[in-house]
């Protein structure tokens, strides 16, 4: 487990996702860079950047001297989102449902030094009934300076639309 933690090297202007694979209508709003799959582990792991702007006003309304829980935290969640889309090939006629969500906080994330996001992917694969889910469970490492500063677990599912209106018409469970 030790080698998925040693970074690749971190490129100073990388470009910013496409926003429609991490649900945003702005690309202001867009925090990660583009995704790649690391290799030379035997998980399904990926890893991209932390690209933002540090005036966008929902995390810097104020002087802050650090990078935001939340900025990460979502960051974390466009991970995941596009890594769904991308890598596991889940459509856009789908919707994302958050069973659950923890961050763990080990240590300020600096503003002056690259920020590596590293997905694991503990488990996907197929619901348990025959409609077109897919349940995922992962951890995401915000990494800086060969540091974890941040964890974050998530399970969530992924469901048809059309489905996802059965579930609500009748009040069903989501998780």
């Amino acid at each position: 487990m030790e080698s998925i933690f040693s970074l690749a090297a971190v490129t100073g202007n990388e470009p910013k996702i496409d926003e429609k694979y991490v649900h945003k209508a702005e690309k202001e709003n867009v925090v990660i860079s583009n995704i790649r799959r690391v290799d030379d582990s035997g998980n399904d792991v990926f890893e991209c950047n932390l690209v933002f702007d540090h005036t966008l006003p929902f995390f810097f309304e104020h002087y802050i001297d650090h990078v935001p829980g939340l900025l990460l935290i979502e960051a974390a969640r466009q991970m995941k989102t596009a890594v769904s889309h991308i890598y596991y090939g889940i459509g856009f006629d789908h919707s994302f449902i958050l069973c659950s969500n923890a961050a763990v906080f080990k240590d300020f994330v600096e503003l002056d030094s690259p920020v590596t996001l590293r997905l694991v992917m503990d488990e996907s694969g197929p619901g348990t009934d025959k409609t077109s889910r897919k349940i995922f469970h992962c951890k995401v490492f915000a990494i800086q300076d060969n540091i974890i500063k941040g964890e974050f677990e998530s399970r969530w599912r992924c469901v048809h639309k059309r489905v996802m209106n059965k579930m609500r018409s009748k009040r069903m469970s989501l998780v």
